[in-house]
């Protein structure tokens, strides 16, 4: 029995729709390199410190966060929104809105998997985690979790997948990179901790604890 035209045409807003889904990851394809770039750019005005800084639960709108972040640009605040829109669109941040319809951003469970450690040179990394040792108590630790290369090539799913990241970081941004065990080791003991304990793997990342 042939098929009805019911079950061979799909129906129009069905097919509307299939478009317009390929049209969307198509141009998210096109302008993907935006994210990172927001990304990068909240990383480095201590956006997710700010909004952590304010309490468990605390959700912050740009312009609040924008009187806590050195600049002379008038269209900060604004600029700020916008690109905790983007990042709340992902789930970066979590995102309500206040009876003035202003937006506010809080830390999502998302944001706490991040780690900025390879998005930096050795000098800038060693730089943050001196001011990290110096603000620590003396028993304190401080935990990183990053991916680490292995020394020799390997062929493992996971090795893949780190050396893929170390050289997108690399084209990306400049002295951005991941590291050995070693390397991880030399900025440890360069920043004034003793060593480091590899606790865990998981998820090819690596949760280390560097102790004084």
């Amino acid at each position: 029995m042939a098929p009805s035209v019911l079950e061979t045409q799909p129906e129009p807003n069905t097919q509307q729709e299939e478009e317009e889904a390929y049209y969307s990851y198509a141009n998210n394809l096109a302008i993907s390199v935006v994210l990172p770039m927001a990304m990068k750019t909240a990383i480095e005005l201590d956006v997710f410190e700010i909004i952590a800084k304010a309490g468990p639960g605390a959700k912050l709108s740009g312009s609040e966060i924008a009187t806590q972040i050195p600049t002379t640009n008038p269209n900060a605040p604004n600029m700020l929104d916008q690109i905790l829109r983007l990042l709340a669109s992902y789930p970066v941040l979590d995102c309500s809105l206040n009876s003035g319809q202003e937006r506010l951003c809080g830390i999502s469970r998302v944001s706490k998997y991040f780690s900025v450690l390879n998005c930096w040179d050795d000098n800038n990394c060693l730089r943050l985690l001196k001011n990290c040792y110096k603000a620590i108590p003396e028993d304190g630790k401080v935990i990183v979790m990053n991916g680490v290369l292995p020394l020799k090539p390997e062929t493992s799913e996971a090795a893949r997948d780190i050396c893929l990241l170390h050289v997108r970081l690399m084209i990306r941004d400049d002295g951005a990179t991941e590291r050995t065990k070693e390397e991880y080791m030399a900025l440890a003991t360069g920043s004034g901790f003793k060593g480091i304990n590899f606790v865990c793997y998981l998820c090819n990342f690596y949760i280390m604890e560097f102790f004084k």
